[in-house]
């Protein structure tokens, strides 16, 4: 394990595992640990890229790690820009069969993105992209 932190993944405040974390203070007691959470959000959205996503460094591609960032911040931060343009960027990746993927549509990456829309501002949005990716 340590040679893969060591040559892969690196000894830094990764967005995928502090997402996780953040997230879980969030869960549990987002009034006990709110200045954590906040900073962590801080932290979370510092590190968007330019078009929406987010760098990924313990799981391949931008979709699992976007699902945990846009969780978080929909409970934590729920207005901010940060979660407009991640959804932005998931609009602009979605492939023509209906799936995402970085290459090619990959069912769990496709999952990540649905499970993004979660929230109550994307909930009419998501239900229309469910319709067409199941039916069309």
């Amino acid at each position: 394990m340590q040679r893969g932190i060591t040559h892969y993944w690196g000894g830094g405040v990764d967005i995928d595992p502090c997402a996780h974390f953040f997230l879980a203070l969030a869960v549990f007691n987002a009034r006990r640990f709110a200045e954590p959470i906040a900073a962590g959000v801080c932290h979370i959205s510092a590190a968007q890229r330019e078009d929406g996503h987010w760098e990924a460094k313990w799981y391949w591609g931008p979709y699992y790690v976007g699902a945990l960032c846009l969780e978080l911040l929909s409970r934590a931060a729920p207005h901010t820009p940060v979660i407009e343009r991640a959804m932005n960027f998931l609009l602009r990746t979605q492939r023509e069969d209906g799936g995402w993927g970085v290459h090619e549509s990959v069912p769990l990456d496709t999952a990540h993105a649905f499970g993004t829309w979660g929230g109550e501002i994307w909930k009419d949005i998501a239900q229309s992209l469910l319709v067409v990716f199941l039916y069309c």
